[in-house]
Formats: structure tokens, sequence, C-alpha cells
């Protein structure tokens, strides 16, 4: 069996892997060029969010397909899930995309404690990660959860946009069993991601409840003169949320 920090240190590695396959091109902006002429400048600020948020979801589905190339390898999951099996002899442990748990539990009759970890626990199972490594039919096997927020895409909502990706997060991990849970800032910094964490804390009932929260954030800026950006320079690694509390 593995121990629990080695299970941490393993997923860890698996998500700096995935981030480490994403090419350049996914880092790039929609160019908005052809629309300058027919969007007035008041409204030009609302559709460089908009086309962040189509950049932020197609960088969120390569990390998906970048983390299903991990896991495919032998090495990619623990001994004790590779040798899991159903009884059509597949692993039932899969990566789903903006999944929902809440028809699993209500199927299984399983019941959720996250009510006591934080104030809005009540809305958990409506709750839709951007990926889950989970079993999709059983409440058993709860890998990691992950979220993907681009500073771009969020405009206005920057803080609670975060904080609230965050809560989710730990609604997951507390409320309904999962081992980790992921945040991964796209051009998030760390000084206003730490503000958006304080925020969360003061919401927070049990502080035992981020111990299972990681954060990676990435530079998702573009290189002088558009060259690409090594992929080993754009994470600032993967950290426990509690050093930024």
């Amino acid at each position: 069996m593995h121990s629990q920090s080695a299970e941490i240190s393993h997923w860890c590695n698996v998500l700096h892997k995935a981030i480490l396959g994403i090419p350049d091109c996914f880092y790039r902006d929609y160019p908005l060029d052809y629309l300058v002429e027919n969007i007035d400048e008041s409204n030009q600020n609302a559709w460089k969010a908009t086309l962040a948020q189509f950049n932020e979801r197609d960088w969120c589905y390569e990390l998906y397909h970048q983390l299903r190339l991990v896991l495919d390898d032998p090495s990619g999951k623990p001994r004790h899930l590779t040798e899991l099996v159903d009884g059509h002899g597949e692993s039932p442990v899969r990566l789903s995309g903006e999944s929902s748990k809440q028809a699993t539990y209500d199927a299984t009759n399983e019941s959720i404690k996250g009510s006591e970890v934080i104030r809005w626990s009540k809305n958990s199972r409506c709750r839709i990660p951007d990926i889950l490594f989970h079993d999709p039919r059983s409440a058993e096997y709860q890998i990691f959860a992950i979220e993907v927020k681009r500073e771009r895409a969020i405009g206005q909502v920057g803080c609670k946009g975060i904080s609230d990706d965050l809560a989710g997060l730990i609604e997951y991990t507390q409320g309904l069993g999962f081992q980790l849970g992921f945040f991964v800032g796209l051009g998030i910094d760390e000084n206003s991601f730490r503000d958006a964490a304080r925020s969360l804390a003061h919401e927070v009932l049990h502080p035992d409840a981020i111990d299972r929260i990681y954060v990676c954030l990435v530079d998702d800026s573009q290189s002088c003169h558009g060259e690409a950006k090594a992929a080993e320079d754009r994470q600032s690694g993967i950290k426990s949320l509690i050093k930024f509390l």
C-alpha cells in the first residue's frame, strides 16, 4: 500500500508531467484583430474576456488529453489501482470531464458529510469540476478533482471566482471523499491567489479541510518576439494550499 504522502507525491507528479506536455500554442490568445473594426472600444474588454474563456477551455481539454497519456502509461498509476479491475476486466477508475457526482451519490444513497466543513456545502453535489479521476459508477475510488481558472477569463469576479473553485475542491475532498483537489491557475500570480485563498479561509469551519488541496500556478504569458516558452519555466511547482495562507 502507498503511504498517504507517497500517494500525494505521485498524483502531483502526474499533474506536473501532464502540464509539461501541453504545447505552447495552447497558451496563445485568440487574435482580436478581425473583431476590432466591428466592436466599439467600450466592449473590447468584454470580448477579450470571452475569448480568454474559450482559450481556457481549450487548455483544459488539452490538459485532459495529456493526463490520459500519463495515466495510460504503466507507471502512471500506483500498483493497487493498476491491478484494480471490474467484472468486465476493466479499471473502474477513469478520467471524466466536467462531471457531477450527484447522480452517483443519489443512486448509491451515500450520505454527504460536507455540511460541517464549509458554509455553502449544501451545493456540493451541484458543483462540476473541470476534471475528475474517479470511479464514476460508485462512491468508491475517488482520486482527484481539478479546477482550472485563467486570470484573463475571470474579469471582475477574480477573487470570488478563485475562492469559489477552491470551495468546490474542498467539497469534493471533505464532503465527497476525493483524495486530492488540484487548483490550476493560468496567469494568476501568487499575491492574487493568496488574497483569494485567505478570503476563503474565513469561511472554512474546520482548518484541516484544506489539507488535501494543492495549487499549481502556471505562467500563460508569451515570451518575447512570440517565441515558444520552455514548458519547465511555466510552472511554479505544485504546493499545498496551506502555504498560501
